[in-house]
């Protein structure tokens, strides 16, 4: 019955959530009720998995920023292929000028043209207007982009909740880890994905890195 009582006492102990970090070993689950790291030898192997996971999301924010910019580069081409396949666009009648090869002359039969231009031309009384753009679905773009984002999210949230545990040893090894990633993939994340997505390293922001 103690044995029973103080089985109970570890497991409440472990499962309580802490307001503060603490590097006692064997007081907090990692994911699972049953993944309570009780050694050291234990603790050690579950901060060499978050270590591994905090380098894993850096470099599938570098893949994703790289995949980007070659999807970018494929619904461009698809883009163009579909208006070189679309109707061909009539040729707007040129407005006339007035120059002096069309000037009036006075043997003309027709009535004098003034030589001043109007007030009013047709580019300034009709502004332009950008036509809305919208990207394409395409199956061979958008399953991967949505597969590898979810494959992030999920890397995010587990290591999120690792430290959300507030063991001291954790965090160090996702730290750790996070800045190892980023000595090693930062500079793609920084070349294809420009300032925002190379500082998308920590919370929720490294989801969209």
């Amino acid at each position: 019955m103690g044995a029973m009582g103080m089985g109970m006492d570890n497991s409440t102990t472990a499962a309580m959530m802490h307001t503060a970090f603490t590097a006692s070993i064997g007081s907090a689950n990692l994911w699972f009720e049953s993944w309570t790291p009780s050694s050291p030898a234990a603790t050690f192997g579950a901060c060499l998995g978050l270590f591994a996971l905090a380098v894993l999301s850096r470099f599938l924010s570098a893949v994703k920023v790289c995949a980007e910019a070659a999807w970018i580069t494929s619904v461009n081409h698809h883009a163009a292929q579909e208006r070189r396949a679309g109707p061909i666009a009539l040729s707007q009648p040129a407005s006339p000028s007035l120059d002096d090869s069309k000037a009036p002359r006075p043997d003309d039969h027709q009535a004098p043209v003034p030589a001043f231009p109007s007030p009013l031309s047709a580019d300034t009384a009709r502004p332009r207007v950008q036509p809305l753009y919208s990207p394409p679905f395409l199956l061979a773009v958008d399953l991967p982009r949505s597969l590898l984002f979810g494959l992030q999210a999920l890397i995010a949230y587990l290591v999120m909740l690792a430290v959300m545990t507030y063991n001291a040893w954790f965090f160090v090894a996702v730290l750790l880890g996070l800045v190892a990633g980023e000595l090693a993939f930062g500079r793609f994340i920084a070349a294809f994905g420009g300032a925002a997505a190379a500082h998308g390293g920590h919370g929720e922001g490294w989801l969209h890195g």
